[in-house]
Parts: C-alpha cells; structure tokens; sequence
C-alpha cells in the first residue's frame, strides 16, 4: 500500500506488553517505517479500520481475546483482507504455529525474537505483497483490452 509518506511503509504492532510494542516501534522506525501500536484486539481493530497499514505485527495473546481473531476480522473484509499479518508471539508449540498460519496469519515468529529476523520477514512480506499487487494491476489491464 505504502501511502506516499516518504516512501515509508506503515505498520500496527498489536502486543500488550508495553516493554515488546516500543521495541518493535523503536526498532521499524530506525529502519524507516511509520509504526502505530495498540495493546489489545478493540484498540487494534479500531485503527486497522480508520488509517492504512502496509502490515500488522500481532500477538496471540491479548488481555481481550486471541490474535487469531484479528486474522478472521481482516479477512473478512474486503478493503483489509489483502494486508499480511505476522504472528509474533509466545505461544511456541507446533499445533499453536499451524494454527495461527491455517487461520490466517502469512507468518509466524516466536518470542523470544531477533530484531534482524523480524526486520526480514516483515521486508519478505512487504515484497510479496507488493509482487501480488503489481500481478493483480497487470492482470486488470490485460483483461480490459
């Protein structure tokens, strides 16, 4: 999506640790990102649905429910369902991360966590994202001729 806001994506890191949401604020936006954080699904829902994201970091566990919840909500609407989600959270078990992927999320990373591997599967995502869009744009074009 990236708004034209110098060229900087914009990404929600949902997380209800404060100490995790300004890591990961602080981390993005030495790397030129625009972060917004929300500390549980209500906070997150209501941003994600009033300001673009490129990208939402989302925890599992949240003081108002389960991360998986987010998943269901974006895509279920159209105007969001094409914004990926990264899972970032405690929740390690196999069943938890096959979960998460098969109710949405397009990746999954684990706490604790490396700044440089997040920074990468958010850069993975991002590029993906914007290879879909670009195929899409052209398959519109095309089938108008």
């Amino acid at each position: 999506m990236n708004d034209g806001t110098n060229g900087a994506y914009r990404i929600l890191a949902v997380d209800d640790d404060r100490i995790i949401r300004n890591t990961i604020s602080t981390a993005l936006t030495k790397f030129g990102m625009l972060v917004t954080t929300a500390e549980n699904l209500a906070e997150a829902k209501q941003k994600v649905t009033s300001e673009p994201f490129d990208l939402v970091i989302m925890d599992r566990v949240l003081p108002d429910g389960d991360g998986v919840q987010m998943c269901s909500f974006l895509k279920e609407k159209p105007v969001l369902k094409t914004i990926p989600v990264l899972m970032l959270t405690g929740k390690v078990e196999t069943e938890d991360k096959v979960l998460g992927l098969q109710l949405g999320a397009d990746d999954y990373l684990t706490k604790p966590f490396a700044l440089t591997e997040l920074k990468a599967r958010i850069d993975a995502l991002l590029r993906r994202t914007e290879q879909l869009n670009t195929a899409r744009q052209i398959r519109k074009s095309f089938w108008r001729y």
